[in-house]
C-alpha cells in the first residue's frame, strides 16, 4: 500500500513538475489578418499612399484566397489584400500586421482568379510571427539557405528563422540564427 502511494505521489509531482513549462510557455496564438475589418489582434489600416497598378498571382509570402503580389511605380508590394465581395477594382497593401501603415492600389486591370490555394494554418507558413522574446519577423522570399536550412523570416534583430516551423506542440517553434550557431525560439503569435 505504501509503494502505491508513493508511485502515486511521485507520479503527481512528475505532472507538476511538467505542467510549469507548458504553463510559463503557452501555445501559439494564431491570428487571421482582417485588412477590411476592425480587430483587437492589429491596428485599423491608414492609406499613406494610393498608386495605380496591377496584381499578376496569388502571394507567395500569405497562401490566402484574398493575398496577391503587386506591383506599383517599379515596386512589388506582397501581400496585397482584395475584398472578397463586391467591387475588387483595388488591393490595400499593409507594411506589417504591427503597422497601421498601408498602400493602396487602383488596379488598372483585373484580377486574373485561377485555382488558387485556400488557406491552410496547419501547413502554411505564417506572413508574419512575433517570439516570446518580443522579436518581430516577417515572411521573405528567399531561395537562401543559413547553415544548410532554407530561410523564411526576416526579423527585426536582422537574424533570420530558418527550417522548418515546428508545430508538433501548442507552442511553436523555430531555428533562429543571428550570428553564429541557430537556436530554437519559442513563437508566441502567428498572423495569417
Amino acid at each position: 500500500m505504501k509503494v502505491k502511494i508513493k508511485s502515486m505521489m511521485c507520479s503527481s509531482l512528475a505532472l507538476m513538475v511538467f505542467a510549469i513549462p507548458l504553463q510559463l510557455h503557452g501555445g501559439t496564438s494564431k491570428y487571421l489578418y482582417r485588412p477590411f475589418a476592425s480587430s483587437d489582434n492589429h491596428q485599423p489600416l491608414k492609406v499613406s499612399k494610393t498608386l495605380q497598378g496591377m496584381c499578376r498571382a496569388q502571394s507567395p509570402i500569405s497562401k490566402r484566397e484574398d493575398a496577391w503580389t503587386c506591383y506599383a511605380e517599379g515596386q512589388q508590394y506582397d501581400p496585397c489584400f482584395v475584398k472578397r465581395f463586391g467591387k475588387r477594382d483595388a488591393v490595400i497593401c499593409p507594411t506589417s500586421p504591427w503597422s497601421s501603415e498601408a498602400t493602396e492600389i487602383k488596379l488598372n486591370t483585373n484580377l486574373v482568379e485561377r485555382h488558387e490555394e485556400t488557406l491552410d494554418m496547419s501547413r502554411s507558413y505564417p506572413w508574419a510571427l512575433e517570439l516570446d522574446s518580443g522579436l518581430r519577423c516577417m515572411a521573405i522570399e528567399s531561395d537562401g539557405r543559413v547553415d544548410g536550412l532554407a530561410v523564411h523570416y526576416k526579423c527585426s534583430d536582422k537574424g533570420y528563422l530558418i527550417g522548418h516551423l515546428q508545430r508538433c506542440k501548442a507552442k511553436w517553434t523555430m531555428l533562429h540564427s543571428a550570428s553564429g550557431h541557430p537556436t530554437t525560439v519559442f513563437i508566441a503569435k502567428a498572423w495569417f
